[in-house]
């Protein structure tokens, strides 16, 4: 299996011009057709009519080594907002 980065695109049908916002989300999957199929059925994807606007394969990320190991479980990923981050620039 393989980690996938999947850039989505969407318009925003709450406004009066066109507008396209974007998001990311990760995905594990065989390969890129893998990866486009399951990104599709999201339910996130699915209730927006999102698109996919881009995929990366992460295999190797500043020397190290991307290597997946199943675990039961929900997602886990930790996030820091921009709000959060500018407090630590100071």
């Amino acid at each position: 299996m393989k980690l996938f980065l999947v850039h989505l695109g969407y318009y925003d049908s709450h406004s009066a011009g066109v507008f396209e916002s974007h998001t990311n989300v990760f995905v594990v999957a065989i390969d890129w057709d893998d990866a486009r199929e399951k990104a599709k059925k999201l339910p996130l994807v699915i209730e927006k009519q999102m698109h996919i606007d881009g995929l990366q394969q992460i295999e190797r990320v500043d020397g190290y080594a991307i290597n997946l190991q199943a675990e039961n479980g929900d997602n886990l990923i930790s996030s820091h907002h921009f709000r959060e981050l500018k407090r630590k620039q100071a």
